[in-house]
């Protein structure tokens, strides 16, 4: 999927929100499998929808004031160290090509910057993806920042992005469809594979 897919799906969200408006989506991160081991990692899926980026800890920060849109991408700093135990981390370069956004900034920023935001411009409106399978589940970054938000900035309206999110995604585009169709192809012809190369006692 190319940068364009990414930046149209950016485009209509920020279609459908309230102007003077904060947005925050959270990649998320592999959760602990042990003391120095993660399970394998999977974006949260209405952030790769928006960003086409599959690294964990990326942030998205974007803001609507007077209509215009400004966007801002976190990423970790990279650790040499750190890289040859769990991988790179992933570069501005490469956040960039794959996102379409060009402002791209360190992680350890982030809270600084969101803080000036509401410093500088009059806000009314956070939108988060607050996606929850049930009470008990464990609280993410974004419900955090609500939690938090709406005891500092009690001014704010506080949105939950996943409803819109996921009706976005119910209709598929024709890029979706192509490769949607193609994943359908390739599982087609590994079936017949399989069949082919089965054995007379496995028949």
């Amino acid at each position: 999927m190319d940068t364009a897919f990414f930046t149209k799906n950016r485009k209509k969200l920020y279609e459908q929100l309230n102007d003077q408006s904060l947005i925050v989506l959270f990649a998320g991160e592999a959760p602990q499998k042990s003391g120095d081991e993660a399970y394998p990692f999977t974006p949260n899926r209405n952030f790769y929808y928006l960003s086409g980026i599959s690294a964990p800890k990326v942030t998205l920060v974007a803001t609507k004031f007077d209509g215009h849109v400004d966007e801002n991408l976190f990423i970790e700093r990279a650790d040499p160290v750190i890289a040859r135990w769990v991988g790179e981390t992933i570069g501005s370069e490469e956040a960039a090509s794959a996102s379409g956004i060009q402002s791209i900034q360190l992680l350890e920023n982030l809270d600084t910057f969101i803080k000036n935001q509401l410093e500088q411009k009059t806000y009314q409106h956070l939108y988060l993806d607050l996606e929850a399978k049930s009470w008990e589940s464990p609280f993410k970054p974004s419900n955090k920042l609500a939690a938090e938000f709406a005891v500092r900035y009690p001014y704010l309206s506080i949105h939950n992005l996943y409803p819109v999110i996921s009706d976005m995604r119910v209709t598929k585009s024709k890029e979706e469809i192509a490769l949607i169709r193609e994943a359908g192809q390739i599982t087609a012809d590994d079936g017949i594979k399989k069949t082919y190369w089965r054995t007379p006692n496995q028949a």
